[in-house]
């Protein structure tokens, strides 16, 4: 419960996000966030046993981290020309994944010199620099019309061009949970290290979203997107088999490519369906989405392995990221440049 708690508060305080982004701008918001992420690392000092403190620290955690996805992404998606976005969002994407490859590393180490505690204020630390650094360096806030948050969520859900891409983007994240989640138990059944997979996988998620994401921009987008769903499945179905070599290698390229291609695509995708004026609501929508889709594919993924095996799982990732290339094949998205 303890651990639930903070993508309980992620998901849950999304909508409220978008509404505030509205209202006084994605710099208050993404600056307040950080605060909130400073403060929560050393209030974890105290927290000595669970409790009601723990479980409101850990949902507060979350919010803070929900403000900072939700303003950071509607910041990208005004900024940034409708023409770049593919570049800008593969950027942006490979600066996650090197941070997803790398702390955990160091809050290992850090756990096992002084324990959780310093983790947390270690964090803590690092959200204080990214609150200073965008207080210094980041623009003024873009000023939009008046406009009521009811009716933004409603104009965004009428369009069934964004409804398509949120499908396929749950498509996309239920495969992505399996291997997360579940790689270090496959690899460890073939006797394969999960940190040498991951890291040659991330590796080529890195180059892609830096050098190849830029292509996004200049060709069809909907092809661009089955291409990385097939694949990022084929990548899926060769996990059972990475004691050899060559599939080794064969799986890590095929699934990091995909992986490293599919996150921009998804982004770009969902922000071509919106005004700017839509924007905040949008993202607020996309990135909960996004985020909820990374908790059911874990859930989904662990009754799976209980009742088949782990080779199954990946088999239904895979089934899975087919399906999401067929629908982006059948459903109608807009791929105009707006903003």
């Amino acid at each position: 419960m303890v651990m639930g708690l903070f993508p309980a508060g992620t998901v849950i305080s999304r909508p409220l996000m978008g509404w505030l982004v509205e209202k006084i701008g994605e710099k208050k918001v993404l600056v307040g966030g950080l605060f909130i992420i400073f403060i929560s690392g050393f209030l974890y000092i105290i927290a000595r046993e669970i409790n009601f403190f723990l479980y409101g620290l850990r949902s507060l955690h979350g919010i803070g981290f929900s403000a900072f996805i939700a303003s950071s992404f509607t910041g990208i998606s005004w900024r940034i020309p409708a023409e770049r976005r593919g570049e800008a969002f593969g950027f942006v994407g490979a600066v996650i994944l090197l941070a997803i490859a790398t702390m955990p590393l160091m809050g290992e180490y850090l756990i096992k010199w002084k324990g959780f505690s310093l983790l947390f204020q270690v964090e803590g630390v690092f959200a204080l620099c990214g609150f200073f650094l965008a207080l210094l360096f980041m623009p003024g806030e873009i000023v939009l019309a008046e406009s009521s948050s009811m009716n933004s969520f409603t104009s965004v859900l009428k369009k069934k061009s964004f409804l398509a891409v949120l499908v396929i983007t749950v498509f996309f994240v239920q495969g992505q949970a399996t291997v997360l989640n579940f790689i270090a138990l496959m690899a460890e059944s073939v006797k394969v290290s999960s940190g040498r997979f991951l890291g040659v996988a991330a590796t080529i998620a890195i180059f892609c979203r830096l050098f190849v994401a830029r292509s996004i921009d200049k060709y069809n987008k909907k092809n661009f997107t089955i291409f990385s769903f097939i694949i990022f499945a084929i990548g899926l179905v060769l996990v059972p088999g990475i004691k050899s070599t060559i599939v080794f290698f064969c799986c890590t390229i095929l699934y990091g490519a995909g992986m490293g291609l599919l996150y921009p695509l998804m982004n770009v995708l969902a922000v071509d369906q919106a005004n700017p004026e839509e924007m905040p609501v949008l993202m607020t929508i996309f990135t909960g989405v996004f985020d909820a889709g990374f908790i059911t594919g874990s859930v989904l993924s662990g009754w799976l392995a209980d009742q088949f095996s782990l080779s199954w799982i990946f088999y239904f990732g895979a089934a899975v990221a087919t399906v999401g290339a067929f629908l982006t094949r059948i459903f109608p998205l807009d791929q105009s440049l707006q903003g």
